[in-house]
């Protein structure tokens, strides 16, 4: 009996251990995502030529140093896709926010047969935040700054990469068209959750003529009630690419959907979505609205809308 409680101690031992390992070796990766469609996340706003604002809000796992480093590097995304060489940190605003409650209280056996309880207490969950503020520019700046506030932005970018494990995008992260020999229906290479211009997805063959009115996306994400929950349903009868418009008309691409494939996705209102068929073209776009969440969308009347 003894050898037995011995062994099934230390199996339960080894799952908290493996358990431990999983979330603290994947959930900071997976933390770095675009904020639309999601409680938490990277967000940014345009305010001068070469000035942004950009935002992170992590969940009750997200250390502050993941926060403050995310922030970070989707402002060195941003300088990397305007090709720009220096960055600088101009101001930082903590928005880190919490909130209480109270948990049930659990009781169950353990391994030896004794009754443990947990949780019936209080508790107080701390959600770290921040925005900086940046300016990018081609040359190094002259004039007063910390030098801790400067970063090259390739090697920079490339560092804090690697240091959560994400993929470092490569130097031709333009979309490029495969050659006829290469396949003969072209697919056009880009990066999931990755930030496009209008320009570079043109100059890499992509055909944006159904999207041309495309405006930029008017969310909000600092009003919770102005999130939605839509689900769409793919009946084009091919694989396409869903992507959304950020607040600058940018287009970041989600996820590629197979055909007959029904997903949901959580939005705010004023979100402009966008769809494109695996070999580069623009089916269409719409605008998340209250009216969306009421039914099941399909991708053909979406794309049809505008």
């Amino acid at each position: 009996m003894g050898l037995f409680t011995s062994a099934k101690a230390k199996l339960l031992c080894h799952l908290k251990l493996a358990t431990f390992l999983f979330l603290t070796g994947c959930t900071a990766v997976s933390d770095y995502r675009p904020i639309a469609g999601n409680e938490f996340g990277y967000s940014e706003r345009r305010l001068k030529e070469n000035t942004y604002e950009v935002s992170f809000k992590g969940h009750k796992r997200t250390s502050q140093e993941e926060a403050n480093d995310f922030a970070l590097l989707r402002a060195l995304e941003i300088a990397k896709t305007l090709d720009y060489d220096f960055m600088l940190v101009t101001s930082t605003k903590d928005k880190t926010s919490s909130r209480s409650g109270t948990s049930d209280r659990i009781c169950y056996p353990n391994v030896y047969g004794e009754q443990v309880c947990s949780g019936g207490g209080s508790y107080r969950s701390t959600y770290p935040g921040i925005t900086i503020k940046v300016q990018f520019f081609d040359k190094k700046p002259t004039g007063r700054y910390l030098p801790e506030s400067l970063l090259v932005v390739d090697p920079s970018y490339v560092k804090l990469s690697e240091k959560y494990g994400l993929e470092v995008a490569k130097a031709a992260a333009i979309p490029v068209k495969k050659s006829s020999a290469e396949s003969k229906n072209p697919v056009l290479r880009i990066a999931m959750q990755k930030l496009y211009t209008h320009e570079m997805l043109t100059e890499g063959g992509w055909d944006l003529s159904a999207c041309s009115n495309l405006p930029p996306s008017t969310y909000n994400t600092e009003n919770k009630d102005n999130l939605l929950s839509i689900l769409i349903a793919n009946d084009t009868g091919n694989s396409i690419y869903d992507a959304y418009v950020d607040l600058r008309g940018n287009i970041n691409f989600l996820k590629s959907r197979n055909a007959g494939e029904s997903y949901r996705y959580t939005t705010y209102l004023g979100t402009n979505w966008i769809w494109f068929t695996d070999g580069g073209t623009c089916l269409g776009w719409t605008t998340a609205t209250k009216k969306l969440s009421e039914t099941s969308q399909r991708i053909s009347q979406l794309t049809e809308s505008q």
